[in-house]
C-alpha cells in the first residue's frame, strides 16, 4: 500500500504466510496456490487492467536480475520475466519468449519451454495479449512436438491455419507452421505431403527474406530425406549463398597516405563499419558455397571471397569480406557436407565438414560441431585418413565437455553417440557400452523414445559382437517397443 513503512508490509507478509492458499515459492519467498492467484488476477485485469500492467512491469524487473551467472542460465527465472513482460510490453515479451523457447530446445531442456508455453497460455486463456500472442503460443506447441518427436501433433497443430473460424493467422507465423509440418512429415517418410507444405511455406515468403533461406533449407532436407541428392545440393547451395550474403559485415573505405612513387601517394584500406556508418557498402550477392573461398586471420574473424561483377564499382571493392558466422550457416556447411558424402565427393565432404565443426565451435554449437566430427571419421575411413579419424575421436572429449558446462542434453547425447560409435570401432568395447549407456540416460531424461531406441540399438550391436546374442535380442526388442510407441 502507499505509504507503508517496512515495518507494516514485514507484518502485511508474515500475515499473508498464515492463509491456507499461500504457498512456499522456493527461492522467491511465497506464492499464492495457483486457483487463487488466476481468480485474483482475473479480478485485477478485468477492474484495472492498467494497474495490472503496471505491476507486471515491475515483476518483470524483478526477474530480470541475475537471469545468468557462472552456473548458468536461470531458465525458470527467465519464465518469470518473459510471463510477467508479455502483459507490461508484449512486443519485447513476445522476444524474450520467443529466444527462451528457441534457446532451451537447442539443449533439449524441453521442461523449461513446457513451462514458457503454458505460462503464455494462460495469458491467452485470460485475454490479456493479442490474437499474434495466441498464434505464437500454437506455434511454439508445434516447435516442442517437432522437438519430441510428436510429429502427428505437430502436423495437426499446423493444420489449424486452415480452420475457418476465429482470427487468422499473421503471414509469417502460417509460413513458420507450414514448415513445421513438412518438417514433421519428413521425419514420418511422408514425402509428398511434406512438399506440399513447405510449397505452401514459400506462398507465404517475401522474395529474398530469412524466411525464404529457411524454405530452401527445409526442402533441401526433405530431399536429403527423399534420397534425392542432387536435388537436395540445389536447394541448400542456394540457401548458403543467400545465408551469407546476410552475413556480410559492411566495410567502409578509408584513404592512407604512403610513401611510394604513385602519383597521389595514397592506397585505399577497407574496414569493418560502424553501425549505420555513412559510405558503408556489402556485395548486392555472393556464391560462397565452395570451401576453398573461406579464410580465417589470426584473430579467428572469417572471410570469404567475392567476386561482384553486377556491383557498378565492383573493380574497386576487396575480393575478400569478412562474415559473422552464425549456428545456422555451420548447420547448412553440415549440410553440404552430408550432400557430397552421399554423393561419394568425399574430398568435398571432407572440406565441407571441416567448415562446418570450426564454424560451430566457434559460435559455441557443440550439437553441429559433433555431427561434423561424426562426419569427417567417417570420411576419413574412407579416404583411409587414420590420423584425421583418431584426431576426430580426440576432440569428442572436449565437446562433450563443452556441452555438459552449458547443460546442452541434446548435445551431450551426439557426442555421447559419436564416442561410443568411434571407440567400438576401435574394439574397446568396455568404454564404449560406457558411452552407448550414458547417451540412453540422457535420452530418457529428455523423454526422447527415438535417441532411447539408438542408443538401445548400439547396446545391441556391442552384444551381438562379444557373443551376447540374447542380450542382443531383448535390447533390439526394447527399441522396437518405443519405436512403436512414438509411431
Amino acid at each position: 500500500p502507499n505509504g507503508a513503512q517496512p515495518a507494516d508490509l514485514a507484518e502485511i507478509y508474515r500475515e499473508l504466510q498464515s492463509f491456507p492458499f499461500v504457498e512456499v515459492y522456493a527461492e522467491h519467498g511465497h506464492n499464492l496456490h495457483s486457483l487463487t492467484r488466476k481468480t485474483i488476477l482475473r479480478h485485477l485485469w478485468d477492474q484495472d487492467p492498467t494497474f495490472y500492467r503496471e505491476v507486471s512491469r515491475l515483476a518483470a524487473e524483478y526477474f530480470s536480475r541475475d537471469l545468468s551467472s557462472e552456473e548458468g542460465v536461470a531458465f525458470l527465472d527467465m519464465v518469470e520475466y518473459a510471463y510477467h513482460l508479455l502483459v507490461a510490453d508484449e512486443e519485447d515479451g513476445l522476444a524474450v519468449a520467443n529466444n527462451l523457447i528457441s534457446l532451451v530446445g537447442d539443449y533439449g531442456q524441453y521442461e523449461f519451454s513446457h513451462a514458457m508455453v503454458e505460462a503464455v497460455q494462460e495469458h491467452v486463456d485470460a485475454g490479456r495479449v493479442s490474437d499474434e500472442v495466441r498464434w505464437q503460443l500454437t506455434v511454439w506447441r508445434a516447435r516442442d512436438a517437432n522437438s519430441v518427436r510428436r510429429h502427428e501433433d505437430a502436423v495437426r497443430l499446423a493444420a489449424q491455419i486452415d480452420l475457418p473460424d476465429g482470427p487468422p493467422a499473421p503471414t509469417r507465423l502460417k509460413g513458420e507452421l507450414a514448415r513445421l509440418a513438412a518438417d514433421s512429415l519428413t521425419a514420418l517418410s511422408r514425402f509428398d505431403k511434406a512438399h506440399d507444405w513447405l510449397q505452401r511455406a514459400r506462398e507465404y515468403e517475401e522474395p529474398g527474406s530469412s524466411d525464404a533461406t529457411l524454405n530452401l533449407a527445409g526442402l533441401g532436407t526433405l530431399f536429403y530425406s527423399w534420397n534425392r541428392f542432387v536435388e537436395a545440393g540445389l536447394a541448400f547451395l542456394p540457401a548458403l549463398d543467400a545465408h551469407v550474403t546476410r552475413l556480410l559485415l559492411p566495410l567502409v573505405p578509408v584513404e592512407l597516405a604512403v610513401e611510394d612513387d604513385s602519383e597521389d601517394g595514397q592506397t585505399t584500406v577497407w574496414l569493418i563499419a560502424d553501425e549505420d556508418q555513412e559510405g558503408a557498402v556489402t556485395p548486392p550477392g555472393v556464391q560462397a558455397h565452395h570451401p576453398p573461398a573461406w579464410i580465417t586471420d589470426e584473430d579467428g574473424t572469417y572471410y570469404v571471397a567475392v567476386d561482384n561483377p553486377e556491383h557498378p564499382d565492383a573493380a574497386d571493392l576487396p575480393t575478400l569480406w569478412p562474415v559473422e558466422v552464425d549456428s545456422f550457416l555451420g548447420w547448412l556447411w553440415e549440410s553440404v557436407a552430408l550432400v557430397y558424402e552421399a554423393t561419394d565427393d568425399y574430398r568435398q565432404a571432407d572440406a565441407a565438414a571441416r567448415l562446418a565443426g570450426s564454424i560451430a565451435l566457434d559460435v559455441g554449437d557443440a550439437d553441429t560441431a559433433t555431427h561434423a566430427a561424426q562426419l569427417l571419421y567417417r570420411v576419413g575411413g574412407r579416404l583411409g585418413d587414420v590420423k584425421l579419424a583418431r584426431a576426430v575421436i580426440k576432440d569428442q572429449e572436449r565437446l562433450l565437455a563443452t556441452a555438459e558446462s552449458r547443460g546442452d542434453l541434446k548435445s551431450q547425447t551426439s557426442a555421447l553417440f559419436n564416442l561410443a560409435s568411434a571407440y567400438a570401432d576401435a574394439l574397446n568395447y568396455p568404454v564404449a557400452r560406457q558411452r552407448f549407456d550414458q547417451a540412453l540416460a540422457l535420452a530418457r531424461q529428455m523423454g526422447d523414445p527415438l535417441a532411447q531406441a539408438d542408443a538401445l540399438d548400439g547396446l545391441a550391436g556391442l552384444d551381438w559382437t562379444q557373443g551376447r546374442h540374447a542380450d542382443a535380442a531383448r535390447q533390439l526388442e526394447s527399441a522396437l517397443e518405443l519405436l512403436a510407441d512414438a509411431g
